[in-house]
């Protein structure tokens, strides 16, 4: 089954939010619709797009899809918000949500995805924000093989305030077998853990699993 974003393109040009008339409103959004289709076409998707008030909605397959898309309207000075990829009628409804509700927490225009914003979302006390923060960390190495392991040794590892040895010492390990694992760790996250702004999210983390009665026994 397909695996499709909603992607809510929210124009904000100067006209618009200068007190445009109706009618140059409904202008500017049809011809951001007729841009998107023709992207889409010219990508040989289904050109599933959609018009509410001022917004474009569109479905997109592929994260070069939504690349692809974003070049053909940078320049239009729009703000686009992408939820994440869900399979089926369900998924798609649930990606919409997504997108709709960081509409709040950007003010430039730009394209912002739902992982993007994830992190200013759980500061500001959103609660399924932090559901989905979870996810986002822990999801990829649970699903691994051996996930438990890694999902353990990147845990003792922030708790250890990022101390390989202590982490070796603690699991009973080699400092190098840590080391291993931190690296698969990273490949599968997508992110460089040793980066400070990865390291203050792996805090983040370790806190709200406490705060939630989710944080593994660490022996």
């Amino acid at each position: 089954m397909d695996r499709r974003r909603s992607w809510s393109g929210h124009a904000r040009s100067a006209t618009i939010r200068r007190g445009a008339t109706a009618v140059e409103a409904f202008q500017r959004r049809e011809q951001v619709a007729l841009r998107v289709r023709r992207v889409l076409r010219q990508l040989a998707a289904a050109p599933l797009v959609a018009t509410v008030h001022d917004q474009v909605i569109a479905l997109v397959e592929q994260e070069a899809h939504l690349e692809r898309i974003w070049q053909e309207l940078a320049r239009y000075g729009l703000t686009a918000v992408a939820g994440r990829a869900h399979a089926g009628p369900d998924g798609v409804r649930r990606s919409y949500r997504e997108a709709c509700t960081l509409l709040e927490y950007v003010s430039r225009p730009g394209l912002y995805r739902y992982e993007d914003l994830v992190l200013e979302r759980v500061l500001a006390g959103d609660s399924e924000a932090r559901q989905a923060f979870l996810s986002l960390w822990l999801g990829p190495l649970e699903r691994a093989r051996h996930g438990d392991r890694l999902v353990e040794t990147l845990l003792h590892w922030v708790r250890a305030r990022f101390s390989v040895n202590a982490v070796a010492e603690e699991l009973g390990v080699h400092p190098n077998t840590v080391r291993y694992r931190l690296e698969q760790a990273g490949a599968l996250l997508g992110r460089d853990l040793s980066d400070p702004e990865a390291q203050f999210e792996l805090q983040l983390l370790l806190r709200l699993l406490g705060r939630e009665g989710k944080l593994p026994v660490l022996a």
